[in-house]
């Protein structure tokens, strides 16, 4: 009992995590859709200053998370490990690299399946600018080319009705089958039109629910491996950590992604099932972490120490290739810039507090 209290159990801890990620990721994301009518989300969110000022925070919240908790943890569990301590080179940091190469590989692999199916503009493109607080939108040129057929498709309906009614035209007798004809052709003409139209319509929001399908999945990889360093740590205190750390970046994700999907015109069923599947992925991996650490002492510490550091690695990736990449078109540099600080400071005081009061117990 002694030892029990002296060494809480973080299963309960993580437990209210996992619920408290998803209840508040499901009422994020779905929260666009609530609104949208309202607010006009659709239009004001493309350049929103607010949203990539808070994912801003969340990247200094988690580049503090990843190299004043992650890394210096890691480097100490695996100097534990007794089949650790002969090697010839640090542990910790190659366990994190081999995670930032894992996660970079994956996205380029699917990266080059949309491009094979041509299921580009541009899940991936989006995918990132939903990290960095934006919602994709095509350049003029990638739009183009759509115009350009749907105007070529009307032009070709109608060459065709006119030369119809034209070889028809030098056969007609009498006024009368020439008001008939010209009647028939103008229907006809509008059914085609109409028919070719809606058949338009109908790819393009099958497209949209592809490229929603695949934002949601592309950004489910990494939040499986951020929920999993929560289900990873053995201390109560260690899991409110983690669990701070991951929801600020998290939250405002679930709210762009409901945003993004909103966007592509997704049916609201479709946008729920969506915004669902990226809710539970968090939960999922902190309980995939859960079952990794429970299995006993002896037998889990090295699978945990590895997933801790690809773990490590993934955080590495998002925040510096997708979270903090500059881009060419950013206004709004310098302020990112601080939040990215203040975000940093607020968890580094918040890690100072934390060590203090360890001490404090000790």
């Amino acid at each position: 009992m002694e030892a029990s209290e002296e060494n809480p159990s973080p299963l309960l801890a993580k437990c209210v995590a996992m619920v408290t990620l998803f209840t508040i990721s499901l009422i994020l994301g779905s929260l666009p859709m609530l609104i949208a009518k309202k607010f006009e989300w659709e239009s004001n969110m493309k350049n929103n200053k607010l949203a990539q000022v808070l994912l801003a925070i969340g990247g200094g919240v988690l580049m503090a998370t990843t190299f004043i908790h992650l890394l210096p943890e890691v480097s100490e569990n695996a100097e534990n490990i007794d089949q650790f301590k002969n090697l010839k080179f640090p542990v910790a940091e190659t366990l994190t690299c081999l995670g930032f190469f894992l996660i970079y590989f994956v996205e380029e692999c699917v990266h080059l399946y949309l491009h094979k199916h041509h299921y580009v503009p541009h899940a991936m493109r989006r995918s990132v600018s939903i990290l960095r607080g934006e919602v994709y939108s095509p350049n003029k040129s990638e739009n183009e080319p759509k115009i350009s057929v749907i105007f070529d498709l009307d032009s070709k309906v109608r060459a065709s009705q006119e030369n119809q009614f034209s070889s028809r035209l030098s056969s007609a007798r009498n006024s009368k089958d020439l008001i008939r004809m010209k009647r028939k052709g103008e229907r006809h003409s509008h059914e085609m039109g109409h028919e070719e139209h809606s058949h338009l319509v109908g790819d393009e929001k099958f497209l949209g629910s592809v490229r929603g399908l695949l934002v949601v999945l592309a950004l489910s990889v990494h939040e499986v491996m951020e929920g999993l360093s929560v289900g990873l740590e053995r201390k109560p205190k260690n899991v409110w950590y983690m669990f701070a750390a991951v929801g600020a970046h998290k939250f405002i994700i679930a709210f762009c992604v409901g945003v993004e999907l909103l966007s592509c015109g997704i049916k609201k069923r479709l946008i729920f099932i969506y915004v669902f599947t990226f809710a539970v992925v968090s939960p999922l991996g902190i309980a995939i972490g859960i079952a990794i650490s429970s299995e006993g002492a002896a037998s889990s510490e090295i699978p945990s120490v590895v997933m801790q550091g690809f773990a490590t690695g993934t955080l590495v990736y998002v925040i510096f290739f997708e979270i903090l990449k500059k881009s060419e078109m950013d206004e709004h540099g310098l302020m990112k810039y601080v939040a990215v600080v203040v975000g940093f400071l607020v968890m580094f005081f918040i890690t100072v507090l934390l060590s203090d009061d360890e001490d404090d117990d000790d």
